[in-house]
């Protein structure tokens, strides 16, 4: 059962998101029925099966777009059976990557940090980060948020809108500068047991409501 579990997520990440998208459903279905035949171990050994599946480049690495893909359709198979909310009040994020609307300033997308998460109430957290902010120098964020429910995805992952007010201290080699920035900070979180993808909205101070999309990744710590 562990591979043809994991045969379905390759096949789903060599067709690409739509097809990824069409046949999660169904394994979903069978992985939920091969972890409660055998238990959490199932999720570490699909996870080797499908780094020996995915054939890597001449250069020793994989391509960005298949493991794009193989961390979507993994999420969604792989995260561990739920605990109550209230069991797990810290967590780990991991920041990588954002998406600027203004393409006329050279921007650097790629994000790298990491913060630790703290729920207060199983809906309010607060969270200190420290990341490389897209101006090549180093953001240091405060954040007080509340995760408020809107539904779910596949009947697998919880969706929440954030409503977030952050406190940062901004370095802009950029412009010789370096300042404070506080304002409000609203996204979207997908909780899939205890992984936690997230995107959030940074407002624009003017010439536009949005200047950018961030995106990390929030790991439930717990029993």
């Amino acid at each position: 059962m562990r591979n043809i579990v994991c045969e379905v997520v390759c096949i789903c990440t060599a067709g690409g998101i739509q097809r990824c998208a069409g046949c999660g459903v169904a394994a979903w279905a069978l992985n939920l029925f091969y972890r409660a035949a055998e238990g959490q171990a199932a999720t570490v050994r699909c996870a080797r099966f499908l780094a020996r599946r995915f054939e890597l480049r001449h250069d020793g690495t994989m391509s960005a777009r298949r493991a794009l893909l193989a961390f979507m359709c993994a999420v969604t198979l792989a995260s561990p059976a739920r605990a109550e909310d209230d069991e797990w009040r810290w967590g780990v994020t991991i920041w990588g990557v954002s998406y600027h609307v203004n393409k006329s300033i050279d921007y650097d997308e790629r994000n790298w940090g990491a913060g630790l998460r703290y729920y207060i109430h199983r809906h309010v957290f607060v969270e200190a980060d420290a990341l490389r902010n897209s101006n090549r120098g180093i953001i240091l964020p405060v954040s007080v948020g509340a995760e408020i429910g809107v539904g779910t995805l596949f009947s697998a992952c919880h969706v929440s809108a954030i409503a977030a007010a952050t406190l940062a201290y901004y370095q802009n080699p950029r412009t010789d500068s370096n300042y404070f920035k506080f304002g409000p900070v609203p996204g979207v979180a997908f909780r899939c047991g205890r992984v936690q993808p997230n995107v959030i909205a940074v407002l624009s101070p003017s010439g536009g409501p949005l200047a950018a999309l961030v995106g990390s990744l929030t790991i439930r710590l717990g029993p």
